[in-house]
């Protein structure tokens, strides 16, 4: 049976994609003005607009991706501590558990010692 891609398509992604397309989308457009220009001062213009644009863009997908990292390691160290907190949970059924077994024995042991001072008299 042939798998079919599927692509979740969450916020990020999408802002992603929509930034990637508009800075592009702008890059051409920039690139057209500057072919069309007349004068070396627009030329200049637009070349320093193209450049701030792509600066822009790069920043906006790096910053994206970098926020993407952040919330993967976010994710992760909400699951360790997570796993943690059942350790201590566990832990604390055991510690529960063998205080119990100890009140009983402390509890059969002054029975015991009950038992035998009444022997002993």
């Amino acid at each position: 049976m042939k798998k079919i891609l599927r692509i979740k398509f969450t916020s990020r992604k999408v802002l992603r994609l929509a930034l990637t397309a508009v800075g592009v989308l702008t890059l051409i457009g920039t690139a057209l003005l500057i072919t069309n220009e007349k004068s070396l001062h627009d030329t200049i213009t637009d070349v320093i607009i193209l450049l701030v644009g792509a600066i822009a863009l790069i920043m906006a997908v790096l910053t994206e991706a970098e926020l993407e990292k952040q919330e993967a390691r976010s994710k992760q160290i909400h699951k360790e501590v997570l796993d943690a907190l059942e350790e201590i949970r566990d832990i604390n059924k055991d510690s529960e558990y063998l205080k119990r077994k100890l009140r009983e024995d402390v509890h059969m042991d002054k029975e015991i010692l009950a038992q035998l001072e009444a022997v002993e008299k």
